[in-house]
């Protein structure tokens, strides 16, 4: 009789008490692809034509739940790394982060020179990336 109580009890606790929420590896997954593909749509819009491949991230990952949109950044970029890292942040109650690496290929026009210059000749305007704010 005490078994079936003690059991009984152990139920009901876990059906009352429940297990907490959890932001997910797909979630995480999921944010980081929305995030570069805004990204891709921002440089398309520039004229340059971007693919990507977020990292996998280990499907038996369960971290806080997170009560707002995850936030979202590069930490290196992206411009000048074809490996850049994304920093994934959740600033809720329990506050987390992680990175998530991902492949990135930026391509567009380039401007090359092809002979050489003639001395004391002017240059072109040096041509620099956009500094978006990603």
């Amino acid at each position: 009789m005490r078994t079936t109580i003690f059991s009984l009890a152990l139920l009901m606790s876990g059906v009352t008490g429940g297990v907490a929420a959890q932001t997910t590896a797909t979630e995480i997954e999921q944010a980081a692809t929305n995030y570069l593909t805004a990204f891709a749509k921002a440089q398309s819009e520039q004229g340059y034509e971007v693919t990507f491949e977020p990292g996998s991230i280990d499907s038996r990952l369960a971290l806080a739940s997170c009560e707002q949109p995850l936030a979202i950044e590069f930490t290196g970029d992206p411009w000048r790394s074809t490996h850049p890292s994304l920093q994934v942040a959740c600033e809720g109650k329990r506050p987390w982060r992680m990175f998530v690496t991902a492949s990135v290929s930026i391509n567009g026009p380039a401007w090359w020179q092809h002979d050489r210059l003639p001395a004391a000749s002017a240059l072109p305007p040096i041509w620099s990336p956009p500094n978006p704010s990603w």
